[in-house]
């Protein structure tokens, strides 16, 4: 493989490794790590170069967390990524950082129709109008994507990390839960696994995986509940930063518990809870929400990142 890209995806649970040529990633080399079998990137780049022994040209690296002055400091992982590490241990020529939803921002812009399944009708828009990335899993954030002069552009963002705000007495009750247990009742601690595990305790007074409360959904009122509530903060939040940013184009939900909740969204008051603005409830109805399936967004964004700053 000659002029070689290495993009990496560090998730809250898994790293995502790849080759790419150019903005195409080669999926049949992806190789995923769990996070908690390594201290750091440094070992699992290791594995991934001895395996394939080839040198890159260039590596890119998504990862959760803001990036300052060439190192990123992950927010739900202690690890820390930094430029001179990365061309220490790939011996690449360039090396990038980029945050994880930057990453997805890019990935989405050349997203195809096939990975994505609409959950709300929006209007028809045209190709180049800003759109909006919305990753729920381990953590949350989001990334506008807009169209300077034709081209993607995807700032960074840490939205996860702004203060929940409740519209009813159970959202109240939420965020009281939150705030005695935390201090602070931010919108990524609900909007993410830990979250859904949260507010069924809520109901419940007992502490069950996501994917259990998911299982107990046809037989367990406690279940349905957290997902009603779930679902009621996921539509408002979704919708107060459509109205931020109006991305005409679309917004794309991200992430594992994305992947898991999105079949039952509807039936569980996702478009009420996003169109509930008033007076401006008749606005919220151009903007189309979709549900992205394809796991490896952000690797691609890496590719499509390089690809169009590589020099």
């Amino acid at each position: 493989m000659t002029d070689a890209t290495l993009v990496i995806d560090i998730g809250g649970t898994n790293t995502r490794v790849a080759w790419a040529t150019g903005p195409d990633v080669d999926r049949g080399t992806i190789r995923r790590y769990h996070n908690t079998d390594h201290t750091g990137l440094t070992p699992i780049l290791g594995d991934f170069l001895a395996q394939d022994r080839i040198r890159p040209s260039a590596l890119c690296v998504a990862a959760a967390g803001p990036v300052s002055e060439g190192v990123l400091r992950l927010t739900n992982l202690d690890w820390t990524v930094s430029l001179d590490g990365l061309r220490r241990d790939a011996g690449a020529d360039q090396v990038f950082i980029l945050n994880d939803l930057q990453a997805q921002g890019y990935g989405i812009a050349n997203v195809t129709p096939d990975v994505c399944k609409t959950l709300i009708e929006g209007a028809p828009t045209s190709p180049h109008a800003t759109k909006l990335v919305v990753n729920v899993g381990t953590g949350m954030n989001v990334a506008p994507i807009y169209y300077p002069n034709g081209r993607a552009f995807v700032p960074p963002a840490e939205a996860g990390h702004i203060a929940l705000a409740p519209q009813s007495e159970a959202e109240r009750q939420f965020q009281q839960f939150l705030q005695t247990r935390h201090g602070y009742a931010s919108v990524e601690e609900a909007l993410s696994g830990r979250g859904l595990e949260a507010m069924y305790e809520m109901y419940a007074g007992q502490s069950v995986a996501a994917a259990d409360i998911m299982a107990r959904l046809s037989d367990d009122t406690r279940a349905q509940a957290a997902l009603t509530l779930f679902t009621s903060i996921l539509g408002q939040s979704v919708a107060d930063l459509a109205l931020i940013h109006l991305p005409l184009g679309g917004i794309y939900l991200v992430g594992g518990v994305v992947r898991h909740v999105a079949p039952f969204l509807s039936n569980f008051g996702l478009g009420e809870a996003f169109n509930n603005k008033g007076r401006f409830s008749s606005f919220m109805d151009q903007f189309a929400l979709h549900a992205v399936e394809d796991d490896y967004a952000a690797i691609s964004g890496c590719a499509i990142y390089v690809a169009a700053t590589k020099v």
